[in-house]
């Protein structure tokens, strides 16, 4: 799923995250249109500057709903 920060995606990871645990799923999956080496290229990935925050978001949705499976192996 994406994050509102590609800037063509609406919902916030934790809302996501809710709504997966909501319709009974166990994991889930986030991913972005990478920032490219200038923000102009073009309007469909997120900015450079936006990196630490898309980390934030993905980090608050696991800490939010803790009962989702824990790919990333290090238990945060």
């Amino acid at each position: 799923m994406h994050t509102p920060l590609c800037r063509h995606a609406t919902g916030e990871p934790t809302e996501l995250a809710a709504q997966a645990l909501k319709v009974g799923l166990t994991e889930i999956g986030f991913s972005e249109h990478n920032p490219m080496i200038r923000d102009d290229w073009d309007e469909w990935h997120m900015l450079q500057a936006n990196l630490d925050e898309y980390v934030e978001k993905v980090q608050k949705a696991r800490c939010d709903h803790p009962s989702l499976d824990d790919q990333a192996g290090d238990g945060s």
